[in-house]
């Protein structure tokens, strides 16, 4: 119901946005969960209708909202994509947000999991590096050890720093350390042969390993 009445609005966006912009959020207030999924359908079929400029940048406002693009059960990965590059022309932090959304999400349920997999996919295939480098040293100390070793890959594939993956803490997960590791993989200098070599000694087997 929803879905329909929101593409009903849509029709008379251009020619009555005050009327129609208020009867959105009219609609949001009313029934959030149902105003997610008729966006959600709206987004994946006209993105880059006038109307869906505006309902991207009503979702941003949300709290959360961003989070909205990344779910899998939504979107594909493209259409995911897709959503981000164009919210990063409303908001250049929108990556950085990304991020930090991983730091404060719970992953619980599968539904969960498959949202952080996907907001982590996003940042390695799309993401401003430079910008997103902080909020990624960020996730090092995420709970989820997924998290934080998908994080050691990215900044070691972003920083190529054979010496900032040697420093890796001995401590963590060994996934942290492996990952950090392999974000090496490619790299012919003196310095990253000396870090595999050091590391093929690691009594952690997939340390040593990717060693």
């Amino acid at each position: 119901m929803q879905a329909a009445q929101l593409k009903e609005l849509a029709k008379d966006f251009v020619s009555n946005r005050m009327s129609v912009a208020r009867a959105i959020r009219e609609m949001r207030d009313r029934d959030p969960l149902g105003f997610v999924r008729a966006t959600t359908e709206l987004l994946r079929e006209s993105p880059d209708a006038p109307v869906g400029r505006f309902l991207l940048a009503f979702v941003l406002a949300q709290p959360d909202g961003v989070s909205m693009f990344c779910d899998p059960a939504s979107f594909t990965i493209d259409e995911s994509l897709g959503l981000i590059q164009r919210a990063k022309s409303l908001d250049p932090q929108v990556e950085v947000k990304l991020a930090k959304l991983l730091l404060v999400a719970p992953v619980a349920s599968e539904r969960q999991v498959s949202i952080t997999t996907r907001v982590l996919e996003i940042l390695s295939r799309a993401a401003d590096h430079a910008t997103i480098l902080p909020a990624l040293r960020q996730l090092l100390q995420s709970p989820s050890p997924r998290v934080r070793s998908k994080a050691a890959l990215l900044i070691g594939r972003t920083c190529r720093n054979p010496q900032w993956a040697r420093l890796a803490d001995p401590g963590q997960d060994q996934r942290v350390v492996a990952n950090a590791i392999e974000s090496l993989w490619g790299l012919n200098s003196n310095a990253a042969k000396t870090a595999f070599a050091e590391v093929t000694r690691d009594h952690r087997n997939r340390v040593a390993g990717n060693g």
